[in-house]
């Protein structure tokens, strides 16, 4: 349905060629790390969680919920193509307590605290809703952001929440990843990277971003040396 509608904006906008061309350039990038995830054996693979930053018990830890993303999403998409295991697939049915297509809302204890297999997390954040509105409490991310003042500060507020554990990589995540067009691919490149170094040793997601922004319209910008896409990223 994602190329599809690539497709058939290429199609409204009378640029055909191109959006074949972007959707192959995905296509191509989303096999490569499918390919390196599934050389992955099952029981190696690391337990990833992926939620939103700021909502239920990633705001402060007095809501004891948390929302966490499905295959189906664009995130769990990336912890699928990063080699991956997604806690969502340990849930077991009773104890969802509100499921959707994207995401399933559980006690945050089914997921992290005793017995946790969680090694892994990753947040999803929205400084701008679809209505416009900023999220004052959410760090400042993404392109035109160089700066990680408020990054660190948000970050070190999620790691001091009492059931992410010391030996717990978190990671803040920017909203483009899972609201933009690369479906999880270069989220995947970038978790793939982190969680799965030696397997994914060949990928380069600066390089990929670099081709995506580029893809965007956008020129002489270096995701390398500009902006903040993952928070502390490939070296935490």
């Amino acid at each position: 349905a994602f190329i599809q509608g690539i497709l058939k904006a290429g199609y409204i906008f009378k640029v055909v060629e191109r959006a074949e061309e972007y959707a192959n350039w995905l296509l191509n990038y989303r096999d490569q790390l499918l390919s390196i995830a599934n050389g992955i054996p099952e029981a190696d693979k690391p337990t990833v969680m992926s939620a939103t930053y700021g909502s239920a018990y990633f705001n402060d830890g007095s809501n004891k919920t948390v929302t966490v993303y499905k295959p189906a999403d664009p995130l769990g998409q990336a912890i699928e193509l990063a080699g991956g295991h997604n806690v969502y697939k340990d849930i077991k049915e009773g104890d969802i307590t509100k499921s959707s297509l994207y995401g399933a809302t559980v006690n945050i204890d089914t997921v992290l605290g005793t017995n946790t297999t969680v090694k892994h997390i990753y947040l999803h954040m929205v400084k701008y809703t679809y209505g416009g509105m900023e999220q004052a409490s959410t760090p400042k991310h993404g392109y035109l952001i160089d700066d990680t003042t408020e990054l660190a500060a948000g970050l070190a507020k999620m790691k001091a929440l009492e059931l992410v554990e010391d030996d717990m990589s978190v990671q803040l995540i920017a909203g483009e990843f899972r609201n933009g067009c690369s479906a999880g691919v270069l989220l995947g490149a970038f978790m793939g990277k982190q969680i799965n170094p030696e397997a994914y040793k060949t990928i380069d997601p600066v390089k990929m971003m670099n081709e995506y922004i580029g893809w965007m319209g956008i020129k002489d910008f270096d995701a390398g040396v500009h902006g903040q896409y993952v928070y502390p990223g490939l070296t935490a």
